[in-house]
């Protein structure tokens, strides 16, 4: 079933209620990559905390390959979807995750309390990300952290996620 805006808002929506429920925190909202921004955003508006960017870390020799399978899994027949996901998390498995060369969380340690980060990303296949991006936050600044995604895939579930089992081609459509 493809995902709607509408559907994955108020889903939002939820995940938020369910966060202040559980009285979380949140001193800054990390945002992973550049796709979940909006995402990103959207708690760092409800929490009043601090957006930050910190980059994409998935390097590996068919990251063009996969840059392309975002740009053109629109025009595929949905009989084609699935058979590219597996691929996708094939090579998603096997990228090595290394912080950027010059890169610092300088605009963590900037911030004036020690609540939580939020580290949010679009999806959560491995949870090798996450897991990097907790381990970094915690030795750079000391700070814990929490994680969200759009979707959780496979074995990984982040703290919060709003659905199980979609994939990133059929929710990136609907402009998140």
């Amino acid at each position: 079933m493809k995902l709607s805006l509408t559907r994955t808002i108020e889903s939002l929506a939820c995940i938020y209620d369910r966060m202040e429920k559980d009285n979380l925190r949140i001193g800054a909202v990390g945002y992973i990559g550049g796709i979940p921004e909006q995402l990103g955003g959207y708690f760092a508006e409800r929490f009043n905390s601090r957006l930050i960017h910190l980059p994409s870390l998935k390097f590996t020799k068919h990251r063009r390959m996969m840059g392309l399978m975002d740009d053109i899994h629109t025009q595929l027949p949905e009989c084609f979807l699935e058979t590219i996901l597996k691929i996708y998390k094939q090579v998603y498995r096997h990228k090595k995750r290394i912080l950027p060369q010059g890169f610092s969380l300088d605009d963590l340690s900037d911030i004036e309390n020690s609540l939580p980060v939020l580290l949010v990303d679009d999806n959560a296949y491995t949870g090798k990300t996450f897991e990097f991006w907790k381990d970094n936050v915690k030795k750079e600044t000391g700070r814990d952290s929490y994680t969200f995604s759009v979707t959780a895939i496979g074995d990984y579930k982040p703290d919060y996620y709003c659905f199980e089992n979609h994939c990133s081609f059929e929710w990136r459509p609907i402009g998140i």
